[in-house]
């Protein structure tokens, strides 16, 4: 039984160099991402004092009971 090949064309060395750039371990840590994280939140808060009232005020009222309480 012959297996047929996975693709037609042959693999080149950009392919190999691709593949393993792409299958490599990433040195893209924990620490690093909770930081991006952290920066895109801080970007989408509310700017200034008024905003940022608007917003804690703008709540439902189930939620208002957890605050007062």
């Amino acid at each position: 039984m012959m297996v047929p090949p996975l693709s037609e064309r042959p693999v080149t060395e950009e392919d190999e160099e691709r593949f393993r750039r792409e299958t490599a371990p990433r040195k893209y840590t924990l620490r690093r991402r909770w930081a991006d994280y952290r920066a895109e939140v801080k970007a989408r808060r509310p700017k200034g004092a008024r905003a940022r009232a608007r917003a804690w005020l703008h709540v439902e009222p189930f939620y208002w009971g957890m605050r007062v309480v």
